[in-house]
């Protein structure tokens, strides 16, 4: 199993850096596929013993149905959307998290140390922002049980997607017009939230860093 992952691993980075390199918008779907592809394997191989079930975490932009977004306009899928085709939506359950405002852990740029960061107000007449004039408080939206019942979260707002990579002066560009209710099965709302405290990372120095080697 390990071998193969490896084999994988070196095979889809290659398929991504030549399609980052080019411009190929596709790079992003490939990064996609494998993430997805990875989990597949991982509940294959479990099945051989047990009745498996699986957690991703992972941002909403690949946690949730990119179907449900304007993701769709570009080409680009998801885990979520792909798992969600794979095993249908029986046997999955996508979950979303937001907030109106807060502090939270995220980098300056790929590769830049973490650290904490503001996160200002939600933009006005996001899902965020709407959320936060119902009564401010903290709630978990559950579409799954009533997807009928539950229309006023099938129309598009923008909704936020911060990742790794954060800046809290351009706001405008983590947020993705969303579907709700399409494009979750259930959505967190934090009103305010607090920034993590990052666990201590101390690498062994005998190996080799994960980007090596570096010109690769």
């Amino acid at each position: 199993m390990s071998a193969e992952q490896n084999a994988l691993v070196a095979i889809d980075a290659e398929r991504y850096y030549r399609a980052m390199l080019s411009g190929d918008p596709d790079a992003w779907n490939v990064r996609e596929g494998h993430m997805a592809n990875t989990f597949f394997r991982l509940m294959d191989f479990y099945e051989r013993t047990t009745d498996p079930k699986g957690i991703i975490w992972a941002h909403n932009t690949h946690a949730g149905d990119a179907q449900a977004t304007d993701m769709v306009d570009t080409g680009q899928t998801s885990i979520g959307q792909i798992v969600r085709g794979a095993l249908g939506v029986e046997r999955t359950y996508l979950v979303g998290f937001g907030s109106y405002e807060g502090s939270l852990i995220a980098a300056d740029d790929w590769d830049a140390p973490m650290k904490q960061m503001p996160l200002p107000p939600a933009m006005f007449d996001s899902w965020e922002h709407l959320f936060h004039g119902f009564d401010g408080g903290n709630r978990l939206v559950l579409f799954a049980a009533n997807r009928q019942e539950s229309q006023f979260f099938s129309q598009m707002r923008d909704h936020r997607g911060i990742g790794v990579v954060y800046d809290p002066n351009a706001e405008f560009a983590t947020y993705t017009p969303t579907a709700l209710r399409d494009r979750y099965d259930a959505f967190l709302y934090i009103d305010k939230t607090s920034a993590l405290n990052p666990l201590p990372i101390n690498p062994k120095i005998d190996e080799p860093p994960d980007t090596y080697p570096s010109a690769t």
